[in-house]
């Protein structure tokens, strides 16, 4: 379950366009600079989506 859901969130934010570099493996077993790296591309990605 823990995988298929690291597998979720790791497809979601790819689908909203952010680069993601940390495996679904990184996820599950919690690797802190793996999961920085994920929140810091969703921001990223986040400051280049115009906003309405």
């Amino acid at each position: 379950a823990k995988m298929d859901n690291a597998l979720y969130a790791i497809s979601m934010a790819r689908k909203i366009g952010a680069r993601i570099y940390a495996l679904p493996d990184d996820i599950v077993e919690t690797k802190q600079k793996m999961l920085l790296t994920v929140f810091a591309c969703l921001m990223a990605s986040d400051m280049t989506v115009p906003k309405n």
